[in-house]
C-alpha cells in the first residue's frame, strides 16, 4: 500500500489555497460581466466610448458588491452556531450520553476513542433517522459548536473497524480546517446566488406587471429585461462557485483519506470504501438540503451520474489508497456474474481481462490441498463423547491441564504438536498416532481430559504459536488439513477451527464486500452444515432447513433453494464463510440469528454446537464481548421429533 501521505497532504493544501482564491475571483468575475453587459447597452447613448468604464459602473461595483455581501452575510447569520445549526437544520437526532441504542453506542465509543488519540474535542453527534444512504458529515467553525451527523444507514452497514476509518475521514477534515472552509463556502455560494434570486424576483414583477396593470407596458418589458439579465449573470456566477467548489473538495477527500490511514494505521476507510461499493443505496441522500451539505458529505450525496460530482467515484479512492484492493474487487464481481464459468477458469479469465501483464500481480494466496477445505453434507460422525450440556467459559479456562499439556504450551513447537493432536482425536476416537504424525505423549495426555475442554485448549494453542515463517505456516496448515479429513467426513467445526489458525498465521485471504443477491447458494450451504451439526433426522433437517432459509433468502433465491435437492457432493465450506463475511453487518447479524435458530431446533444445545456458534460470530467479524448488543443469544425453535 503505496500512499506518499505527507506528499498528499501538501499538495492538496497548495491545491486548495489557489482554488480558493480563483473562487474569490469568481467574484470580481461577475461583477464585470454584469458592468461590460450594462456598457454594451448604454454604449449608443454615452460618448465614453468604453464598454467597461461608463457612467453606471461605480453604482454596478457597489450594488453587486451590496447584493453578493449581504447574501453571504445573511447565509452565514442563519449558521452562526456552526454545524449544530445546520444538523437542527437538516432535521436531525441528537444522540444523547447515555443512548442505549447499540449502534449509537458503538458510534459514541469510536469518537471518543478518536477524540482522545487526536487531541480534539469530541464534537455533538447526530444521526438523520430518515437516510438509509452510507454517509456522513463533520461541520463547524470551533469545537464547541462542531457536530458529526452521520445517517442511519452508516451505523447499520458499518462494522466498528469500517466506522473508525470513515470517523478518522471526518476527524481529518476537522483537523485541517475543512468544516469552516465548507461552512464558508456556503455563504459564499448563498451570494452569489442572492443575484440570480434578485433577477428572478424582478422578471417575475415584470410579468405581474404586465398581466394586472395595462398601461405603460414598456415599462413592464424593461423590468423582465433587466431581470432577465440580472438572473443570467447571478447564475453564471453560481456555476463557477460550483466549479471552483468541486475542485476543492475533489482533492480534500483525498487528502482525507490519506490522512485517515496515516492517523489509524489500519484500512478501515478502505474497507468501508469497499464496503459501500457494494451497497444498493451507495452514498446518496434524499433530503431536502441535500444540495447545500453534498459537499460536507463522506461520499457522493447527490446521484452519481450528476455532472458536478462534489467526490471522487469510488473505484478512483480506492485506486488511490490500494490497486489491488480495487482489483480483487472487480475480479471478485466478474467471478459471481459469470455463473457459466468453473470457479478456477472465471479467476483465470477475469484476472487476465482487468490486470495487464505490465501490473504487478500479489502472490498467490495459499490454499489447501483439495478437497480442503469441504465440508460433506451428512451428519458428523465423531465418535468423541459429546456432553449435552457446555461448560461455562471461566471452568474451561481453569480446568486443571497435565503437566504435558502445560510444557507444550510454553513452545511453539509444542503447540503445532497439541493443534495435531486435537484434531487427530476428534476424527476418530482410536487414534494411532504413528500412522497419523501426531505426539503420543500429548494424545494420552488429552483421552484422560473431559473432551469439552479440547477446543479450549486448542484456542490457547493457537494463541501461544507465535509468529511462524511464510513457509513453515503452508506447512502447518497442510498437515492439519491432512488430519481433518482422516476419518472422511469435515465437520463445519473443523473448518472454522482452521480458518482460526490461518487467521493467527496470516493466511486468512482478505474480506472482500460482496452483495446478499450474490450469496444464496453459500447461505443454504451454510445452514444445511448448521443443522447437520445436530445429527438431525433427514426429515427434522429438510423442515428446519426451509424454516429458517425463509427468514434470510428473498423470494426469489428461497424458491431456488426449495427446489434445490440436498446434495452429499463435496461443499467449499471455507469459501462460503470468506464469502459471507463479505456481507453487509445486518445481513451478517440476520445469518448469525439463523444460525442460532438452526443450533437451538431440538431446544438443547451441545458443547460443540456452543463452539461452533462461538467461532461463527468470530468469523463473520463479530467479537464474543459484543454478542448480547447485536442478537439474542438464547433462540429456541422446538421441532418436533
Amino acid at each position: 500500500m503505496n500512499v506518499d501521505f505527507w506528499g498528499r497532504q501538501e499538495q492538496a493544501k497548495r491545491y486548495t489555497l489557489i482554488l480558493v482564491t480563483l473562487f474569490v475571483l469568481a467574484v470580481g468575475f461577475t461583477i464585470f460581466v454584469m458592468n461590460l453587459l450594462v456598457g454594451m447597452v448604454l454604449y449608443p447613448f454615452e460618448q465614453s466610448g468604453s464598454f467597461i468604464h461608463h457612467s453606471l459602473t461605480p453604482m454596478i461595483i457597489v450594488s453587486m458588491l451590496v447584493i453578493i455581501l449581504g447574501g453571504s452575510f445573511w447565509e452565514a447569520y442563519r449558521l452562526r452556531e456552526g454545524g449544530r445549526a445546520l444538523a437542527n437544520r437538516l432535521g436531525a437526532r441528537r444522540i444523547q450520553f447515555e443512548t442505549t441504542v447499540p449502534e449509537e453506542r458503538m458510534l459514541k465509543n469510536v469518537v471518543e476513542e478518536m477524540s482522545v488519540a487526536s487531541s480534539v474535542p469530541m464534537p455533538a453527534l447526530y444521526v438523520l433517522d430518515d437516510e438509509l444512504g452510507v454517509n456522513a458529515f463533520v461541520a463547524g467553525y470551533r469545537a464547541m459548536d462542531m457536530a458529526l451527523v452521520v445517517t442511519w444507514g452508516m451505523l447499520q452497514t458499518l462494522d466498528r473497524h469500517e466506522l473508525q476509518g470513515v470517523i478518522a475521514h471526518e476527524y481529518s477534515h476537522i483537523r485541517h480546517g475543512d468544516t469552516q472552509l465548507n461552512l464558508r463556502l456556503v455563504a459564499w455560494v448563498a451570494g452569489l446566488l442572492a443575484v440570480s434570486q434578485l433577477g428572478s424576483w424582478i422578471a417575475q414583477t415584470g410579468f405581474s406587471l404586465q398581466r394586472h396593470v395595462q398601461r405603460n407596458r414598456h415599462a413592464d418589458a424593461l423590468f423582465i429585461a433587466i431581470g432577465g439579465l440580472v438572473w443570467l449573470v447571478g447564475s453564471l456566477g453560481v456555476l463557477m462557485a460550483r466549479l471552483l467548489k468541486f475542485a476543492i473538495l475533489r482533492q480534500r477527500e483525498f487528502l482525507a483519506d490519506a490522512s485517515s490511514m496515516q492517523f489509524t494505521r489500519t484500512n478501515g476507510v478502505l474497507q468501508a470504501l469497499l464496503r459501500i461499493r457494494t451497497h444498493h443505496i451507495g452514498t446518496q441522500l434524499h433530503g431536502v438540503y441535500t444540495e447545500s451539505i453534498s459537499h460536507f458529505c463522506f461520499g457522493q450525496a447527490l446521484h452519481s451520474n450528476s455532472l458536478f460530482a462534489t467526490h471522487p467515484d469510488l473505484d478512483h479512492r480506492i485506486g488511490e489508497i490500494s490497486p489491488a484492493a480495487l482489483r480483487r474487487a472487480k475480479v471478485q464481481e466478474r467471478i459471481l456474474v459469470r455463473k457459466q464459468f468453473d470457479q478456477s477458469q472465471a479467476e483465470i479469465v477475469v484476472h487476465d481481462e482487468i490486470v495487464s501483464p505490465e501490473q504487478q500481480v500479489a502472490p498467490i494466496e495459499w490454499q489447501p490441498p483439495v478437497p480442503l477445505p469441504t465440508v460433506r453434507l451428512h451428519p458428523v460422525t465423531v465418535k468423541i463423547k459429546d456432553a449435552v450440556k457446555p461448560l461455562s467459559p471461566q471452568m474451561r479456562q481453569n480446568a486443571a491441564r497435565p503437566d504435558v499439556i502445560k510444557r507444550a504450551l510454553s513452545t511453539s513447537a509444542g503447540c503445532r504438536e497439541l493443534l495435531a493432536a486435537i484434531l487427530a482425536l476428534r476424527q476418530q476416537i482410536a487414534c494411532e498416532p504413528e500412522k497419523q504424525q501426531v505426539s503420543r505423549a500429548i494424545v494420552e495426555a488429552l483421552a484422560k481430559l473431559d473432551p469439552r475442554l479440547y477446543i479450549s485448549i486448542f484456542l490457547q494453542a493457537i494463541d501461544a504459536l507465535g509468529e511462524l515463517p511464510a513457509s513453515a505456516a503452508r506447512q502447518l496448515l497442510t498437515r492439519l488439513a491432512d488430519i481433518i479429513q482422516l476419518d472422511g467426513h469435515i465437520g463445519l467445526l473443523d473448518v472454522l477451527l482452521l480458518e482460526r489458525v490461518k487467521a493467527k498465521l496470516k493466511q486468512l485471504p482478505p474480506v472482500v464486500p460482496v452483495a446478499i443477491e450474490n450469496c444464496g447458494p453459500a447461505i443454504t450451504f451454510l445452514v444445511e452444515s448448521l443443522l447437520h451439526v445436530q445429527k438431525l433426522k433427514p426429515e427434522q433437517i429438510a423442515q428446519a432447513r426451509l424454516r429458517v432459509l425463509r427468514t434470510i433468502l428473498s423470494a426469489r433465491q428461497f424458491d431456488v433453494a426449495q427446489k434445490k435437492r440436498v446434495t452429499d457432493d463435496p461443499v467449499n465450506l471455507g469459501q462460503v464463510l470468506h464469502q459471507l463475511a463479505g456481507l453487509l453487518k445486518r445481513e451478517r447479524m440476520n445469518i448469525l440469528a439463523a444460525a442460532e435458530t438452526c443450533l437451538w431446533s431440538d431446544t438443547i444445545i451441545s458443547q460443540e454446537e456452543q463452539d461452533v456458534l462461538d467461532l461463527l460470530y468470530w468469523r463473520m467479524g463479530f467479537e464474543a464481548k459484543t454478542l448480547a448488543d447485536y442478537t439474542a443469544r438464547k433462540i429456541a425453535l422446538e421441532i418436533s421429533s
